[in-house]
């Protein structure tokens, strides 16, 4: 498995989200993927990945999308933390590349991990 598939599973253990190794061609409430942002070598045989990780939450009602990433917050991490290193965790909006698609509201997990 690679790391990419080890967050993905991680996600997928957290209950109502749904882990993907890839972002979803049209993602929504409860999907999580992560994205590899750098690689530093540590070693000749071990690298550092640094990694941003989406958790979508719920779009439209604040007080909705507030409650959720409260719920979460505990729950993401816990789910991560065998994987990586975590740096922060904080609720962020992820613009769609889609053409007219509405901002996401979610949750953003900086971490690393070692290869």
């Amino acid at each position: 498995m690679t790391t990419r598939q080890d967050i993905a599973a991680a996600l997928s253990t957290v209950d109502g989200i749904s882990g993907h190794p890839m972002p979803p061609r049209t993602p929504g409430r409860g999907q999580g993927w992560p994205v590899w942002q750098r690689r530093s070598p540590l070693t000749l045989a071990a690298d550092e990945l640094a990694w941003l990780v989406f958790v979508t939450l719920p779009a439209g009602l604040t007080e909705a999308t507030i409650l959720e990433a409260d719920q979460l917050t505990e729950d993401v991490l816990a789910a991560l933390g065998p994987v990586g290193v975590i740096e922060e965790i904080r609720p962020d909006i992820l613009q769609s590349p889609q053409d007219g698609a509405q901002p996401l509201p979610v949750l953003t997990v900086t971490m690393t991990t070692t290869t």
